[in-house]
This record gives C-alpha cells, structure tokens and sequence, in this order.
C-alpha cells in the first residue's frame, strides 16, 4: 500500500538558517505540519479526516478543512496560504495535472536528489510556505519533491 506524505511548512520572517531541511523544524527554524495520507484517511498531527474525492479538486472542502487544521496547528494565519493553494500544491506535486499553468506560483527548490534540502540563503524564502510532497512504498520512500509557495 502506498501512502502520500505532505509537509506543509512555514519559514518565518526572522528566520537566520540558511539550509531548511524538511522534516527538521527545530534545526531549521521553520513551523511545520506532516499530513499522511493513505486510502482510508488523512492524519494531520492527532486529528483524522476522512480521505474524500475533494482531494484532487485545488478549491474543495476538503483542503478548507485541511488549512483550518494547518493554521490552528501554527497558531495564526496568513494570507499567503489558502485552501486554492495548498489543494493545487498537492494536484500538481501528485502529478493529477499536467498542465505548466497550474506551477504558476510555485518554485521547485528541491528534488529527490536533495534529501528535501534547499536553500534560504541570505533569508531568500523567508516568509513563505514550502510543501514536500513524498510517497512511501514498502518502506521506499520516492516522488520526494518541494516547493515554495
């Protein structure tokens, strides 16, 4: 069974790394939120949604739902997020949508080669959310990319 890890991550304003490594918010400086996703459902940190069609659709319920649980885990909110965008994200990175306009907005700042590195060198992404959308296979873990949104 193959499941779909998405980290959505906030790096703030003040932020001093110059190397953000997804999955490491406390050496990073970043605020960050795993949601799993498997066939039957989507965890986001103690909380289950049921897994639902909305998924592929950017604008859905589905995404609002996510987003409110993405924020209230922050502990703010800010305009830069919104549930359009991060249900685009996931379309786009899952490869549900070949279409080159729908990157618009995005910056692909990491690959399966970079381990879900990139660079904030001089505070360039300060500010932004990123997302790293990966599958897991059997314990293989591939699909590993991340943008900055």
């Amino acid at each position: 069974m193959t499941c779909v890890f998405l980290d959505i991550g906030f790096i703030p304003d003040d932020c001093e790394s110059d190397l953000i490594s997804v999955g490491d918010p406390d050496n990073s400086g970043t605020l960050e939120v795993l949601l799993k996703i498997s066939e039957e459902e989507v965890k986001v940190d103690d909380l289950s949604f049921e897994w639902d069609k909305g998924i592929y659709e950017s604008n859905s319920k589905f995404w609002k739902e996510i987003l409110k649980a993405v924020e209230n885990s922050f502990g703010f909110k800010r305009p830069e997020l919104n549930a359009k965008k991060l249900g685009r994200a996931y379309v786009v990175l899952a490869g549900e949508n070949d279409s080159d306009d729908e990157w618009v907005g995005f910056e692909v700042v990491s690959d399966e080669s970079d381990g879900g590195e990139f660079s904030n060198e001089d505070g360039k992404f300060n500010g932004k959310y990123y997302v790293r959308y990966q599958e897991e296979f059997e314990g293989d873990f591939q699909r590993e990319r991340v943008i900055v949104i």
